[in-house]
C-alpha cells in the first residue's frame, strides 16, 4: 500500500484501490478484487463504512 497522507492509502491491482480513514472506519473508493481487505487491519481500519464505485470495471 501506498500512503499519500495521513489517513490516504492506495493499494493497485486490478484497478487502483483508494482508502480513506476516519478514525477505525474507512471509505473505499473501488474495491479491485477484495484483496484489499486482508490489509486494512495493517493500518488501524475496523470496519468500512462505504464503497464508492466510481465506473464499471472488474471489481
Amino acid at each position: 500500500m501506498i500512503r499519500h497522507s495521513a489517513n490516504l492509502w492506495e493499494f493497485r491491482e486490478t484497478c487502483n484501490v483508494y482508502v480513506l480513514r476516519a478514525s477505525t472506519d474507512c471509505l473505499l473508493i473501488d474495491t479491485g478484487s477484495g484483496a484489499i481487505m486482508q490489509y486494512l487491519a495493517a493500518i488501524g481500519i475496523q470496519r468500512v463504512d462505504w464503497i464508492l464505485h466510481t465506473r464499471h470495471h472488474r471489481d
